[in-house]
């Protein structure tokens, strides 16, 4: 049973049994950054997850759009939930992944990388036009 925990937490976190890593792009905690859904808990170049206390009206891959915002500003992103967990009573995460990102977008993703002490360089580096240009292409 103890194994099967272990699966299960790896699996939650991003990889898989291996311990091989599927994310494309750093993710970094972040404070005071709240979206339409509920706060956001940590963010990355590709997407973001965020805690609510109800789960969310949304079917999977499926593309919406939200406002995020934070102390540096507010900016609209289109989005597609990629997984939805129930965490506990009134506790939910879902993992959403960009689809496209509205005017300043980058730059205030950028400022909230800036912002968090570490790792910061890896998301702002992954925020580089490169990135986001190959997504959109």
């Amino acid at each position: 049973m103890a194994g099967l925990r272990n699966i299960t937490k790896e699996l939650s976190a991003g990889g898989d049994a291996a311990g091989v890593e599927h994310r494309r792009a750093g993710r970094l905690r972040c404070l005071d950054v709240q979206c339409d859904l509920g706060t956001v808990i940590n963010i990355s170049a590709s997407g973001l997850r965020v805690r609510c206390r109800h789960r969310p009206l949304l079917e999977l891959e499926k593309a919406f759009a939200m406002d995020v915002s934070s102390t540096f500003g507010r900016f609209r992103v289109a989005a597609k939930a990629k997984w939805m967990v129930k965490r506990g009573w009134f506790k939910h995460e879902i993992g959403l992944e960009f689809v496209e990102i509205g005017p300043g977008g980058r730059e205030i993703l950028g400022e909230i990388a800036r912002s968090t002490p570490s790792e910061a360089f890896s998301l702002s580096h992954s925020l580089s036009t490169d990135y986001l240009d190959k997504r959109a292409g």
